[in-house]
Formats: structure tokens, C-alpha cells, sequence
């Protein structure tokens, strides 16, 4: 009879066990053409909010993922996105190979207008000679900044090391 009993008992534990198990992804992620390891790459179980990027050897772990199916998705600028369906009912090994891609934008076009003296804009043509007089040894932003609508910093304060305009 209590053999019979902890027959029935045990497989129901066990059962209950499984129900909350949580395992582990992981992989290297790397350059298809040159075997290279990916740095920083982004892994993404979707409709998960587990995420994770890959460290300076390639590699990734996600951990804590409960049994069932998931969508892969592992991005790195530069290469095709891959998206991969996979069921999860252990830890799992997923080394992935990104292949690298061709990104076609439009132009770029930068323009700029100098001011002159008939721009309505306050302005001043700094010459060779007004920096030579100016020149105590101090930084170029130190230099310029009696111009107009130039901001300066030093975090030293003598205007030598770490300026900025």
C-alpha cells in the first residue's frame, strides 16, 4: 500500500520540477567570411524582454528562459539581421554566423554659409598674427575665446589640458 502511495507521489514531484525549470542560452556569434568574434552584438529573444549583447570574445548567455518556443533575433550594424525559431527544453547551443551586408542610403549633402560683412551676424576672421599675439602656451579654445559668441572651458582653469569650445 505506502509503495503504491510513493509511486504515485514521486512522478507528481517530479512533474511539479519541470513545470519551473529555467535554462540557459548560449552561443558565439562571428563574422561568416572571416571566422571573427562579433563584439557587441544584440541577441534578442522577441516578446520575451530578455536581451542580451555579446561580450569582447563573442560570446552571449541568456539565462533563466522557461521551457517553450522562441524567435531569435541576433543584430550587428553592417550585417543581415537573423532571425531563427527555436525550442527551448534544456540549455541550449545556438553559435551563429552573420553575414555581412551593403547598406545603400541616400546622399548626404552638407552645406554651410560663411559669414561676411553683409551677413546680419556678428563675426570676427581670426588671422595667423592675432593668434601669435594672443599665444601664451594655452589651448586653442583659450585662444579664440574673446570671439564673438565663443564659449570656453578649462577643467584646470589655466587654460592647459581638457579645454573645450
Amino acid at each position: 500500500m505506502f509503495f503504491r502511495k510513493f509511486l504515485m507521489i514521486v512522478p507528481a514531484l517530479l512533474l511539479g520540477t519541470t513545470l519551473f525549470a529555467q535554462f540557459t542560452l548560449s552561443g558565439i556569434v562571428s563574422d561568416e567570411r572571416s571566422g571573427q568574434l562579433m563584439q557587441g552584438a544584440s541577441v534578442l529573444l522577441q516578446d520575451s524582454y530578455r536581451q542580451t549583447i555579446t561580450a569582447a570574445d563573442g560570446s552571449y548567455n541568456l539565462n533563466k528562459i522557461k521551457p517553450g518556443t522562441y524567435i531569435v533575433k541576433i543584430t550587428y550594424m553592417g550585417y543581415e539581421t537573423v532571425i531563427k525559431a527555436i525550442t527551448v527544453n534544456g540549455s541550449l547551443n545556438l553559435d551563429v554566423a552573420l553575414i555581412q551586408k551593403t547598406i545603400m542610403e541616400d546622399e548626404v549633402i552638407i552645406r554651410s554659409t560663411r559669414a561676411g560683412a553683409r551677413t546680419p551676424v556678428t563675426y570676427q576672421d581670426i588671422s595667423r598674427e592675432n593668434l601669435a599675439k594672443r599665444n601664451m602656451g594655452q589651448d586653442l579654445p583659450v585662444l579664440v575665446s574673446l570671439s564673438p559668441s565663443m564659449v570656453t572651458t578649462s577643467d584646470a582653469g589655466n587654460g592647459v589640458g581638457y579645454t573645450a569650445m
